[in-house]
């Protein structure tokens, strides 16, 4: 599909479309199957500033995998089910999107323990502790625990 095609049917369509993203190192299902987007290889592809001019020519946001935004490392043993270590950084690609003047809702805050992280301190993250650090990157977030995010966002 032309880029002219797709600006065609989201005006057909008046609703903002959000690109999710998984991993930046996965490859999108539709390109697995041998399908091309512009040279599109991986959804870290999508970020890059080539990807993000692709991305707002059909996309009014991204929807990237909490991780993608809080880098984490895996543990060699995991500690009370918790199996990543936040790095404490913030990805690069966040401040890109955000120039772009695109949104950004990450997902999916959870608070069973192998969706969750440590700290880089060491410490097992809240869903509050981290709903709370994610308020003040991205214009929102997919959860289920919408109550505890109602309380972070105000």
């Amino acid at each position: 599909m032309t880029a002219a095609a797709r600006g065609a049917l989201l005006a057909l369509l008046l609703v903002p479309l959000v690109q999710l993203l998984e991993e930046l190192d996965q490859v999108p299902p539709d390109l697995a199957q041998g399908a091309s987007f512009k040279g599109v290889k991986t959804y870290g592809d999508l970020v890059s500033a080539e990807g993000i001019a692709l991305l707002k020519s059909y996309a009014t946001g991204v929807g990237p995998w909490k991780g993608s935004i809080l880098p984490r490392e895996e543990l060699s043993t995991p500690q009370a089910g918790i199996r990543h270590r936040l790095s404490g950084e913030v990805h690069p690609f966040l401040a890109r999107v955000r120039a772009a003047g695109l949104l950004v809702h990450t997902y999916t805050v959870r608070a069973e323990a192998h969706f969750r992280a440590l700290t880089p301190e060491g410490k097992p993250q809240s869903v509050q502790a981290e709903l709370a650090q994610l308020r003040d990157l991205v214009d929102g977030v997919f959860t289920d625990h919408p109550d505890e995010a109602v309380k972070a966002y105000r």
